[in-house]
């Protein structure tokens, strides 16, 4: 933990990553303004450019974990939103598991359909519990 840094402002960055992550991709910022124009910091675009480096990957695990359920069936909330939290959870171990989840299913609530928070949640709770339980790499 950085000097100066509690745990308060580790869950809080904690917390704030993935609507930040999204909202980065949407290019809109918290006011609901375009603002791509503004640099992304560099956790976000580490967490875009993963994520698009082992799309693939995921969108396989994606399949896997929905029952066959492909990425490109679903919509594009409900594709990227379990992105981006895979990306999470399959490849960066600094990332606690639980809170990928958490806030991806907090996303889900606020963009997703109503059904969604539901559906990824089934999709990241099985890959967890499979990765967990076979310490499997999905590379």
């Amino acid at each position: 933990m950085a000097k100066g840094q509690s745990n308060l402002d580790s869950d809080r960055e904690c917390s704030n990553a993935p609507q930040n992550v999204f909202a980065a991709l949407s290019g809109l910022n918290d006011k609901g303004e375009n603002d791509t124009h503004k640099e992304m910091h560099p956790f976000y675009c580490e967490i875009v450019e993963g994520m698009i480096t082992h799309l693939a990957a995921i969108d396989t695990v994606i399949g896997v974990a929905s029952a066959n359920w492909s990425a490109a069936r679903m919509a594009l909330v409900e594709q990227n939103i379990p992105r981006v939290a895979l990306y999470e959870i399959l490849y960066r171990s600094d990332i606690p598991v639980k809170c990928a989840i958490n806030e991806a299913i907090e996303i889900a609530k606020e963009f997703a359909s109503p059904e969604g928070p539901t559906f990824i949640y089934g999709v990241l709770d099985k890959v967890a519990s499979q990765r967990s339980a076979h310490s499997a790499s999905y590379e």
